[in-house]
């Protein structure tokens, strides 16, 4: 697991192309069949932050689509409750989810580790219950029924 980028007294021009230089020779040497990103939040409390997170996101996204990878976008709150069970899960929650689903031996060093184990993991159960719903076709509305009525009895 690593993290790259550029210093950030650099210039955003050479942050984004440092992103993009070393991302795309990585993409075409693994070409993975997805990129999972996850959304900015609504709301930051610096709003500098959500701009620049944007401009990286714009160079990893160039990057996948020089590379022809698909990229999906997964929201804070979802990479939390696929990870973790709970929406508003804290870091260290997450970390320690990842660590667990993963079965590593210590949870991940690096909070931006995690979040990027996170948002695979989160990619993967969506992918997963996609296929299942792809081979099984949708659950009948009555099946529907008899599984709410099981929960609120068990």
């Amino acid at each position: 697991m690593g993290e790259f980028g550029a210093p950030a007294r650099e210039p955003l021009e050479r942050r984004l192309l440092a992103i993009y230089r070393e991302l795309l020779p990585l993409l075409r040497r693994y070409r993975p069949r997805a990129l999972a990103l996850e959304e900015l939040h609504s709301r930051y409390r610096f709003p500098g932050t959500g701009l620049l997170m944007a401009h990286a996101r714009g160079a990893i996204a160039l990057a996948a689509g020089r590379a022809g990878v698909p990229v999906f976008h997964y929201s804070p709150t979802q990479v939390k409750s696929a990870v973790a069970g709970y929406g508003g899960a804290p870091k260290e929650m997450v970390q320690r989810a990842v660590q667990q689903r993963l079965s590593l031996p210590v949870p991940p060093a690096s909070q931006h580790c995690a979040d990027a184990l996170a948002l695979a993991l989160c990619h993967w159960t969506a992918s997963v219950s996609s296929f299942a719903f792809l081979v099984s076709g949708p659950v009948p509305s009555d099946q529907k029924r008899e599984t709410r009525n099981a929960k609120r009895l068990g």
